[in-house]
């Protein structure tokens, strides 16, 4: 919002000088005098080049697309906020994934803006899921914002950090990846990430909530696969699959999965690691 108080400031402040060219003109009208008509001429060429009239109509026209942007983008946010929050639905519904990551990636602009490229490739003929939305949302928000994370942690601010996410379908599940070039995962920490309370983020950033909440919504709530793939330095790829069907809804798909799932996993190489959350 900040950008259109801006434009809308310096329309304001534009408008007076064009006005003050309108008024020159208007002043100039009133003497029918057709020898003075030359004089005239150059008195109003002159406050048109004083005010800068030409320079002034393109900011002016610049300004309002700005404005229209900036209102476009509040109205995206809102919308996505409003998906986001679902209030009084506590059921699973069928929802377009893409445009849940859509939304996710809206919410979080703030985030990675400044850090990183966001780049989408979305199967566009992804059939709708039944999910607990509000909790999924909540997953994609928090892993977008920890790739951004990731990126700052490694680049700082600039634009040399990347967000890929994809979607794809398979024969038995949906699967979404969210995959940055960022810090990636310390190999020693890989197969802690989802234990509530431990994170690898500075004091006071994290909380170690966030992984273990992505958990808990994917692997027990909707009987998903949650897993990722890291290597230190390169950065980090999370994979999300979701059940196509489901045939059971409510408080009763909440227990598919046992409380008392682990985390399983597999060296790859010297830094890098494949860790999966199964039934145990």
């Amino acid at each position: 919002m900040q950008f259109v108080q801006d434009n809308v400031a310096y329309v304001e402040q534009v408008l007076e000088r064009v006005n003050e060219v309108i008024r020159c003109y208007e002043s100039q009208l009133t003497d029918d005098d057709p020898i003075a008509w030359k004089q005239r001429r150059l008195t109003i060429d002159e406050m048109i080049r004083d005010c800068g009239c030409n320079h002034v109509r393109l900011q002016i026209e610049e300004a309002v697309a700005e404005c229209h942007l900036g209102i476009q983008r509040v109205v995206s946010i809102v919308k996505a906020m409003k998906m986001f929050s679902h209030p009084g639905n506590e059921g699973r519904v069928l929802i377009d994934l893409n445009e849940a990551i859509d939304m996710a990636i809206t919410i979080s602009r703030t985030r990675w803006k400044y850090a990183a490229k966001v780049k989408l490739d979305l199967d566009r003929e992804l059939q709708p899921v039944s999910v607990f939305a509000s909790e999924l949302n909540q997953v994609l928000l928090n892993l977008v914002v920890n790739a951004c994370d990731a990126i700052v942690s490694k680049f700082g601010e600039g634009d040399q950090g990347q967000i890929h996410i994809t979607t794809r379908s398979t024969e038995t599940e949906v699967v979404i990846e969210i995959r940055d070039n960022g810090c990636g995962i310390p190999t020693e920490a890989q197969h802690r990430v989802f234990d509530q309370f431990f994170t690898t983020k500075e004091v006071g950033k994290g909380t170690g909530q966030g992984l273990a909440l992505c958990r808990n919504v994917i692997v027990k709530m909707h009987g998903g696969t949650l897993r990722f793939e890291s290597e230190v330095g390169q950065g980090t790829t999370f994979y999300i699959g979701l059940p196509k069907a489901v045939e059971q809804t409510g408080s009763e798909q909440v227990s598919e999965v046992d409380a008392n799932s682990t985390v399983v996993g597999e060296v790859v190489g010297e830094s890098e690691a494949t860790y999966s959350l199964v039934e145990s």
